[in-house]
């Protein structure tokens, strides 16, 4: 590292923020200029502030964004907002160099998701250009292991483990849609007999992260077109199977978005063409006063189903009933 400099400009930053990336062992992708530009913001770092005065605020993928441009590091199209999730921030969490929503859990989908630079890396940052910076990587690293176990731990505690058939269970995201979701998959499941699991959209993967799960052979056996279910940005929250009577039921877990329209139910309808069974779509709520909120939305050939009351559904469809 450079001797420090209390007025380092841009050049500098990024050669020692890409030689910081080099020493913690990330792989090259990470030490492009656009990574390295979302480092610096993670790290409230411009031209002409030193290092030692570093902070680990928390940041969403926007205001991150909307911060890079306006310093002027790069303007980046909101399309690519995904890419900045996945291929910069998501890599330093899977790193464990920062985390997500480190003050409390929440559903992925929230506008409030947040991300962090872990404490501990915020230390050694504060070092950079400095003597001490030699001593505090080898300290780092020498502990690393021990930073990875403890991060790795506080996200494994805080996911909801639901049990969705014999002696198979799956890890929920935390936050107010996962709760809801556990709900659906624990007791809408009990109180309406359904015995099977199709697929569930926000689950976690011990390896990777946000994954869904999908009982391929399920999806196989009813007809499912596979790949367009799987490539399709309007997949429900989960999908189940009442094998005795050969229902799928979509369900929409309706925490922060909306609940099935005209326009949402005729999409969800585009995914289970040519398939020979009957389907329900449910609108499930965690509380009445939600339900409440949004009955204007609902289409007919619906119903609504409320956490607060799991033995009863809400039926939006004249005549028809679920399941009969």
């Amino acid at each position: 590292m450079s001797s420090n400099n209390p007025t380092p400009n841009l050049e500098q930053l990024m050669l020692e923020a890409r030689q910081l990336m080099k020493d913690l062992g990330l792989p090259d992708k990470m030490q492009g200029d656009t990574p390295i530009f979302v480092l610096l913001v993670m790290l409230d770092m411009k031209p002409a502030k030193s290092w030692s005065e570093a902070n680990n605020q928390k940041w969403g993928i926007t205001p991150l964004m909307n911060k890079m441009r306006e310093l002027g590091f790069k303007n980046l199209a909101p399309n690519t907002r995904e890419n900045i999730r996945d291929d910069c921030v998501g890599q330093l969490v899977d790193a464990e160099l920062a985390t997500e929503n480190p003050d409390k859990p929440r559903p992925k989908n929230s506008p409030k998701y947040c991300y962090q630079i872990n404490q501990e890396v915020l230390y050694l940052v504060k070092k950079i250009g400095s003597a001490d910076y030699p001593i505090a990587l080898n300290n780092f690293l020498s502990n690393y292991q021990t930073i990875k176990h403890k991060y790795q731990a506080k996200r494994q505690s805080q996911r909801l483990n639901v049990k969705i058939a014999h002696n198979f269970s799956v890890s929920i995201a935390p936050g107010g849609q996962g709760v809801l979701i556990k709900s659906v998959l624990q007791d809408f499941c009990k109180y309406f007999n359904i015995d099977k699991v199709l697929y569930i959209d926000n689950t976690v993967d011990t390896a990777r992260g946000y994954s869904p799960f999908i009982d391929e052979n399920l999806i196989n056996y009813l007809g499912i077109d596979i790949d367009k279910f799987k490539n399709s940005y309007d997949k429900p929250d989960i999908v189940l199977y009442k094998s005795d009577n050969k229902y799928l039921i979509i369900i929409e877990a309706v925490k922060t978005g909306g609940a099935i329209n005209v326009e949402r139910r005729d999409r969800l309808l585009s995914l289970f063409e040519n398939v020979d069974v009957k389907l329900s779509f449910v609108n499930a709520f965690e509380s009445f006063k939600e339900l409440k909120r949004l009955t204007k939305e609902i289409t007919r050939e619906t119903h609504a189903w409320i956490m607060e009351f799991p033995d009863h559904m809400i039926h939006f469809n004249g005549d028809q009933y679920l399941f009969h």
